[in-house]
């Protein structure tokens, strides 16, 4: 119960889900397991310190909500990032939506700056982990239209560069799902890797 308490508190329930939903937590105890890794780093500095005299006790604390909140760097990366540029530039992992207030939830898009998200490959109708995880990465960009079969984009204006593709990935993750589902993701992976 706490679990979900500090995600929403330490601001991860906040930027989880898509775009047009609710907030969600996590399915991962990010709460409990992130607390847990900042409680066994504080008390081994403690240990390293050697501050208190032999024999003494020492109190450690660690909150659930700093540790979410620690969590969440990526967010608050994003969050200054958006206060910092002009409000009609997006930031690539949030194509969908304008910067408010807050960091806007994402669904499925990378944290790390570059535009993702999860894709259904053959099979998805029956099996619950047939999909793969695609990541539109510049420096690759041109394997991937070779990939999927479309080696226009490689000079479209439209597609050629990562601030052109941006308005448009809805699209683009359209047409690589297209592809994928023609493949199982063991196949996928293979098509990239040899690309």
């Amino acid at each position: 119960m706490y679990e979900n308490v500090a995600q929403c508190a330490g601001g991860s329930a906040s930027t989880t889900g898509f775009d047009d939903g609710p907030p969600l937590v996590t399915g991962s105890q990010i709460g409990d397991s992130g607390t847990g890794l900042h409680l066994a780093a504080r008390h081994r500095g403690r240990a390293l310190a050697r501050e208190t005299p032999p024999g003494a006790g020492q109190k450690v604390l660690a909150a659930m909500q700093d540790g979410v909140l620690n969590l969440c760097r990526v967010k608050l990366r994003d969050q200054a990032s958006a206060w910092t540029a002009p409000r009609d530039e997006g930031v690539s992992a949030y194509p969908n939506g304008k910067f408010g207030n807050a960091v806007p939830r994402a669904g499925n898009a990378s944290g790390g700056g570059q535009p993702g998200t999860i894709r259904q490959v053959q099979g998805w109708e029956t099996d619950p982990n047939a999909y793969l995880y695609f990541i539109a990465q510049a420096p690759v960009w041109k394997e991937i239209c070779k990939v999927i079969g479309k080696e226009d984009w490689i000079t479209d204006p439209k597609y050629a560069t990562p601030d052109a593709r941006l308005p448009r990935l809805k699209e683009v993750f359209a047409t690589v799902e297209a592809w994928t589902v023609t493949k199982t993701k063991f196949e996928a992976m293979a098509a990239a890797q040899r690309a």
